[in-house]
C-alpha cells in the first residue's frame, strides 16, 4: 500500500540567492525585517486582507500562530476545541495554552484527515457539545495532501 505524503516544491540555490542577498544588504537577519514586511504585505495583497478588514500577521513558529487564531476567536475559557489525533503535538499544547480544552477525533482512513462526517460523528459523543455554541475545530494535517479547511467551517 502507498502512503501520500506530502513531497515540498523547493527552490533552487539560484531562485533563493536574491533574497539572501537582499537579506546580507539589509544587514537584518532576524524578525519583522524588510523581507518579513514584504511577504506579509504580499499575502495581504493576495488574499485582499484589507478589503476584508482583517491584517496579516506572520509568525516565528506554527504553535504561536494557532494559540493566536484561537485567541482571535475570543471563545469562553475551557471551551471544546475539535481537532484531529492525528497531529503533531503542538496543536494540542496551542489549545491548552490558549486555555482552551483539546477534543481529539479519529481522522478518514482513506484521507487521513478530519472530515465534516467524522468531525459531527465525534461532536455526537460529546453531550455537553450540542448545546455549546462553541464547536470550533483546529484542522491540521500529518504528512498528507488534501485540504482539511472545510472542517473548521462545517464544525462551527
Amino acid at each position: 500500500m502507498k502512503y501520500p505524503l506530502l513531497v515540498p516544491t523547493m527552490p533552487t540555490a539560484a531562485q533563493l540567492h536574491p533574497y539572501l542577498q537582499k537579506i546580507d544588504d539589509n544587514r537584518w537577519y532576524t524578525n519583522f525585517g524588510p523581507l518579513n514586511s514584504e511577504l506579509e504585505a504580499r499575502l495581504g495583497h493576495a488574499l485582499q486582507v484589507k478589503e476584508q478588514g482583517l491584517a496579516i500577521t506572520s509568525m516565528a513558529e506554527c504553535t504561536a500562530g494557532l494559540e493566536l487564531a484561537l485567541q482571535a476567536h475570543g471563545l469562553p475559557a475551557g471551551a471544546r476545541v475539535l481537532t484531529p489525533s492525528l497531529t503533531f503535538v503542538a496543536t494540542g499544547t496551542a489549545i491548552v495554552r490558549s486555555g482552551h480544552t483539546p477534543v481529539f477525533a479519529d481522522v478518514d482512513p482513506a484521507s487521513w484527515i478530519l472530515t465534516p462526517a467524522v468531525a459531527e460523528a465525534a461532536l455526537a459523543t460529546l453531550p455537553s457539545t450540542r448545546s455549546c455554541r462553541f464547536r470550533p475545530s483546529v484542522p491540521s494535517r500529518m504528512s498528507t495532501p488534501g485540504p482539511s479547511l472545510p472542517v473548521a467551517m462545517a464544525s462551527r
